[in-house]
């Protein structure tokens, strides 16, 4: 089973939302750079998980449930046969959060009525999500 999750949220909530989720992610002590729920939760070797704590991966994750509580309208998940996912979804997938050290700082991306576009382009009180293009 293959399963992806989010949030909606209007844009402006999706500004705080970010702000505060770059904060949390650049605490002495518990930085990191791109958060993958399955790299976290497991440790996996060569990430930049790999060997944290229990009482490390607990203080992080409930700083980012609260984070979440206070931001967004709702949540959503999706599950998929993974079978079925692996035949329609290209390797990697072209969408999905860019690591904080590679995202653009003026003009982040964001999908709107034409494809992505720069947030600055979006017309005000549009709703957006803060999805961003990864070119392979």
């Amino acid at each position: 089973m293959a399963v992806a999750a989010g949030w909606i949220a209007h844009t402006d909530s999706w500004v705080d939302f970010q702000a505060d989720w770059d904060k949390a992610g650049d605490l002495d002590g518990d930085k990191f750079d791109s958060m993958h729920m399955a790299k976290f939760v497991f440790g996996r070797k060569g990430t930049e998980f790999e060997r944290w704590s229990l009482e490390k991966k607990q203080r992080i994750s409930a700083r980012l449930r609260g984070i979440i509580k206070n931001k967004v309208a709702k949540g959503f998940a999706l599950g998929i046969v993974k079978k079925d996912f692996d035949e329609l979804v290209p390797k990697p997938p072209l969408v999905h959060f860019l690591p904080r050290s590679k995202r653009p700082k003026k003009t982040p991306l964001v999908v709107g009525a034409r494809g992505f576009e720069p947030r600055t382009s979006c017309a005000q009180g549009r709703r957006a999500t803060r999805l961003r293009y990864a070119p392979t």
